[in-house]
């Protein structure tokens, strides 16, 4: 239920902004999960957990009528409806590393804030060492696109993650963020918009 509300989130947040800008038949969203096993968003449920042993479930029974289906397709359904259902049909999913869709970082630190960064800069930085909101002195591709015809003032972030303004750092690079439990107060005010700062 969670990730279906950050989704939404993030979904109906893009639709809103959108409405300010000329209409175009492409947009790029960038969704990011901290914490998720990619197995479990490409297999779906995993057997070796669904049981008090391994993975701490008491209602195994009750687990496995919700999430427990033949083939690795229906479990993944099962478990992200809206990742599968719609995303996975309007856009493209990357990880599977069962198909060779690898993805490594090559930081030395191996949690979120360094991961972040690499991945919106293109390379790690031993400067960003913590999950602290320090700004980060690397230009994004957000930041890039932001600044290229076209582009400007097209470029958004939105996240569930406060640090996530410092790594966009939106002083230097001009991008409207919405961070955590922050009102949204930028782009053309919607019902869409009112729905999404009702819920935070």
């Amino acid at each position: 239920m969670r990730w279906t509300v950050l989704f939404t989130l993030i979904a109906l947040s893009c639709v809103s902004l959108a409405r300010q800008a000329p209409a175009s038949d492409h947009n790029v969203v960038l969704v990011l999960l901290d914490g998720i096993r990619w197995q479990d968003v490409f297999r779906g449920t995993d057997p070796e957990l669904l049981n008090k042993e391994a993975g701490g479930v008491e209602d195994v029974d009750g687990l496995k009528k919700r999430f427990w289906r033949e083939t690795q397709e229906e479990r993944r359904m099962a478990l992200m409806p809206f990742l599968w259902g719609t995303v996975a049909k309007q856009g493209q999913v990357y990880g599977n590393r069962d198909a060779g869709s690898n993805m490594r970082v090559t930081n030395k630190f191996w949690f979120s804030y360094p991961g972040y960064s690499e991945m919106v800069v293109g390379f790690a930085d031993d400067r960003i060492n913590t999950n602290n909101p320090i700004l980060n002195p690397n230009i994004s591709v957000f930041e890039y696109l932001n600044n290229r015809p076209g582009f400007r003032h097209r470029v958004a972030v939105f996240s569930v993650w406060s640090v996530v303004r410092a790594m966009v750092n939106p002083g230097r690079s001009g991008i409207p963020v919405n961070a955590a439990m922050e009102q949204m107060d930028f782009g053309t005010k919607s019902p869409a918009m009112d729905a999404i700062n009702g819920m935070k």
